[in-house]
């Protein structure tokens, strides 16, 4: 009989570059037994490679003229750049950051070459599952878990990419490496709507990517912007989803219940739930050669399929 255990592993992130096929903003997360979640699950020694190696390396600037794509918000034209690391200046940011959560570096995990040939064995590859989470005020250490949506935030004339957790309680942080404050799921909308919070820009965009550096990012040639309207309704499904009202579970059955009966009545239902999720987001209610195309057909179509 075979048995296995999680361990709790707390942590923090750096923002960070993954080059693979394009160039892709990310949060790398760094955890105090010396691991690094860069898309792969590394240890000091093999990030050290990761800086360097041609396959879903790990870099420090994207080159001018090329596009950085920021899941979540959009891809952007690099058009000029002021970047604060080299790789090996990066890599001694991550050991300064584990040395901030282990600060005598005790129990740092390296991975073995038995545990390398195991994952080539059976053919995968170990990544972290992480959540972020913060304390809840007691007399005992409590947590509690939440979900991130990234936004751009202006704040004293200065543009920063934040990522704003929302909690199951309604807590809401907004954060980057340069601040970091509180407010209540009931206040978002009038404080996002204020003007400080947006997903799109017409002119080019000076914006502070925190370790990253600053950069100066056009839209490209032909972009799909996402209204802060829908990014602000995320943030809410969000916020729902982790107190059990999942709307994409709900669309999918609403989509299952018309497969079974399709009729009027439950078509207009299906209707109703998939119009209540924002529409950069229905894409992600099939799978990434489907996504939410058999929906559209029923909705929006006369066309029959064949079952």
């Amino acid at each position: 009989m075979k048995i296995e255990r999680q361990k709790r592993m707390e942590g923090t992130t750096i923002t960070g570059i993954i080059e693979n096929a394009g160039y892709h903003f990310t949060n790398v997360e760094i955890y105090q037994d010396g691991l690094i979640g860069a898309w792969n699950l590394e240890d000091l020694n093999s990030m050290k490679t990761r800086l360097q190696e041609p396959s879903l390396q790990v870099v420090t600037e994207v080159p001018l003229g090329k596009e950085l794509s920021i899941f979540g918000l959009g891809s952007y034209t690099i058009l000029s750049a002021n970047w604060a690391h080299t790789p090996a200046s990066y890599l001694e940011l991550i050991k300064s950051k584990v040395a901030e959560l282990n600060p005598r570096l005790e129990n740092l995990y390296t991975f073995s070459e038995e545990e390398r040939a195991l994952w080539k064995a059976r053919k995968r590859v170990p990544s972290a599952k992480s959540k972020v989470y913060h304390e809840i005020p007691g007399w005992f250490y409590d947590t509690e878990v939440g979900e991130t949506v990234p936004f751009f935030f202006k704040k004293n004339g200065e543009n920063y990419l934040v990522q704003v957790a929302v909690f199951k309680s309604g807590l809401v942080q907004v954060a980057c490496s340069a601040f970091e404050w509180t407010l209540d799921i009931a206040e978002v909308k009038t404080r996002f709507q204020a003007g400080d919070f947006f997903t799109e820009f017409q002119e080019p965009l000076v914006v502070h990517l925190g370790e990253l550096g600053v950069v100066t990012i056009g839209n490209q040639e032909y972009p799909y912007p996402i209204a802060l309207e829908d990014k602000i309704e995320e943030l809410f499904m969000a916020h729902e989803r982790l107190n059990g009202k999942d709307r994409f579970q709900i669309c999918r059955d609403a989509y299952y219940q018309y497969l079974v009966y399709p009729e009027d009545f439950y078509r207009e239902e299906l209707r109703k739930a998939y119009l209540a999720i924002p529409e950069h987001e229905r894409m992600y209610l099939g799978d990434m050669d489907s996504r939410d195309g058999d929906y559209q057909r029923i909705l929006f179509s006369d066309e029959k399929r064949e079952v």
